[in-house]
């Protein structure tokens, strides 16, 4: 397993976010975590990234304890999160958005030498591609469309070579042919890593093909593939409804 969630729970004076929750994630899945509003999916992230301390419980990292660790040395052994809202530097291109992004996991003394500048130009061209913004390197960021710009912070974090992702609302605010891009992009990139995401929007989560955990009010509800989510009725009841 990747990361493991053990007995996990927070509070917010005495409000319950998250229950005695334990959840796996094993190499290279990828993973859909749905649920009502207030069913804790947003804190569940807060806590595996260390932005939140769990009130009680554990999480395992790759076989370490990550559970008390601060944000900066998580993100270090390779998780990285992308939120919903893209968060770009409009004003500069989206090749030196890349170019950013990638200096922050890079030592100080390899940025002057003419090898690790032409790996990094080679792996700048090859998430450019993959995102679908090569014809567009030279644009500054902040002409781009709004789901362009979620593509581009996708590539910010996938040149960082996590070795787990967390995507809160990947779709929030694209067009249908924007949302039908960004799955095959999530199931590409699910190809090379561990891949987690939060999403209310169901066909997407359809289109995804991936396993799915279903949380409400902070507790385990339910868990498989979407076939059998859809058909599970507390499911239903809880959350699908007549959605599916």
């Amino acid at each position: 397993m990747l990361l493991e969630i053990k007995n996990l729970s927070k509070s917010f004076d005495g409000m319950v976010a998250i229950r005695d929750l334990s959840l796996s994630f094993p190499k290279g899945e990828l993973r859909c975590i749905i649920g009502p509003n207030g069913s804790g999916k947003t804190t569940l992230f807060n806590l595996i990234t260390g932005h939140l301390t769990p009130t009680s419980g554990s999480i395992v990292y790759d076989g370490q304890e990550i559970t008390h660790m601060p944000v900066h040395k998580i993100a270090g052994l390779g998780i990285c999160r992308k939120f919903q809202n893209p968060n770009v530097f409009g004003e500069i291109s989206v090749e030196d958005n890349l170019r950013v992004a990638a200096i922050g996991q890079q030592k100080l003394r390899s940025l002057f030498r003419r090898a690790d500048e032409q790996e990094l130009n080679q792996e700048i061209d090859r998430i450019l591609t993959k995102i679908e913004l090569q014809e567009k390197r030279d644009w500054a960021a902040e002409s781009l469309s709004h789901g362009q710009k979620q593509w581009l912070e996708i590539g910010m974090v996938l040149i960082k070579k996590p070795k787990m992702i967390l995507l809160d609302e990947p779709t929030a605010g694209m067009t249908s042919h924007e949302t039908a891009i960004t799955s095959e992009l999530i199931r590409q990139i699910s190809s090379e890593t561990t891949v987690v995401v939060i999403e209310h929007d169901l066909d997407f989560i359809r289109s995804l093909q991936g396993r799915v955990t279903v949380l409400n009010r902070g507790d385990f509800l339910a868990e498989g593939t979407y076939e059998e989510i859809a058909a599970n009725q507390l499911v239903r009841d809880v959350y699908l409804g007549d959605e599916t």
